[in-house]
């Protein structure tokens, strides 16, 4: 009995793929949740916080309030969509799309943390931007070069 095809391995590879980026924006959605009800909205911690402002958890959650008051986290996504899309066009294929792809995974990652975490603004293009790119990034063929065998991008 023959193997699977390769079309069928390819069909394989792209959902365990795309279980990867549902997984990750999750978790991240998790844990900007748990971050933001926990540290951020708790009953009492910002009263408690403004008297023993050197114990834990306030320098955490000082700094997470101090994350979204500067954009932090929508900065950063942005900023990896940049460098993933960089990647993505201009360096060899050969490395080039997975390198862009996890670059673009993070970036959703932190873009669905600056959704909950008050930072929505930029964050939701930053998360927009990151999807569209993974899914740019995976759908392009692979095609060797004639010379080397190495591979690259149309």
């Amino acid at each position: 009995m023959p193997g699977p095809g390769p079309l069928q391995a390819m069909r394989k590879r792209q959902a365990i793929a795309a279980a990867g980026w549902v997984t990750g924006a999750a978790a991240s959605l998790a844990a900007a949740t748990w971050v933001r009800h926990a540290w951020v909205q708790a009953p009492g911690l910002a009263v408690w916080c403004e008297s023993h402002a050197s114990q834990w958890p306030c320098p955490g959650r000082e700094a997470v309030v101090q994350a979204f008051i500067e954009h932090r986290l929508s900065t950063t996504a942005l900023v990896l969509v940049v460098l993933a899309w960089a990647l993505a066009r201009f360096v060899p294929r050969s490395w080039a799309p997975s390198a862009a792809s996890v670059m673009a995974w993070l970036a959703l990652c932190v873009a669905c943390a600056g959704l909950v975490l008050y930072d929505s603004d930029r964050a939701a293009l930053a998360a927009l931007g990151a999807a569209l790119l993974g899914l740019d990034v995976a759908s392009r063929p692979i095609q060797p070069t004639l010379d080397t065998g190495r591979e690259r991008q149309p």
